[in-house]
């Protein structure tokens, strides 16, 4: 056991850098607040050591690997890169569920807000969909030449795809609206 080659304060300092070292994780995980009682009370860090071993969820493959470290300060080592592995998991992990519901959010949003404005416009009377019908019933009705009507068909296109602009579907009803008078 190479426990024995380090001071009292310094096996203490090891101890007390895994208590903490879980109690971190156990905020973030949800860890049973009974076994981290029953921790507080250890001070040796190999009966530590243990104890945390049996109460992580580790696979097969850890479990074996633990199994087969003879050497307290090897298991040590392993279980606080273990811990501390977890604790940047879990902290991206967090990053990555806020960023997401930030995306929901303005997602949300976003659809709230275009869909009242679908709403109002059609309350006020300018609902795109009966205005581009009505463009494009007056432009079967014009006198002019082919090209002249495929720009206008253009624009009207372009009208269709920038309904949600308002500043820029403006400008383009303006612009048909002088095309087909």
């Amino acid at each position: 056991n190479s426990l024995y080659i380090f001071k009292d304060i310094e096996l203490k300092a090891m101890a007390s850098q895994l208590k903490d070292l879980l109690k971190e994780h156990a905020n973030q995980e949800g860890f049973n607040t009974k076994i981290l009682k029953r921790i507080e009370d250890i001070d040796a860090v190999d009966k530590l050591t243990e104890q945390i071993f049996c109460h992580l969820p580790f696979n097969n493959k850890q479990r074996q690997e633990i199994l087969d470290m003879v050497d307290a300060f090897e298991r040590y080592i392993y279980l606080c890169r273990y811990l501390m592995e977890e604790l940047e998991i879990l902290k991206e992990k967090e990053a990555l569920k806020k960023k997401l519901h930030e995306v929901v959010d303005k997602n949300q949003k976003e659809y709230y807000l275009k869909e009242q404005l679908r709403l109002l416009r059609k309350e006020l009377g300018e609902d795109d969909e009966s205005l581009i019908d009505e463009y494009n019933e007056k432009l079967s009705k014009l006198e002019a030449t082919e090209e002249v009507k495929e720009k206008i068909k253009k624009e009207i296109r372009n009208l269709k795809q920038n309904q949600h602009s308002s500043s820029e579907s403006a400008v383009i009803r303006t612009y048909i609206e002088n095309l087909l008078d």
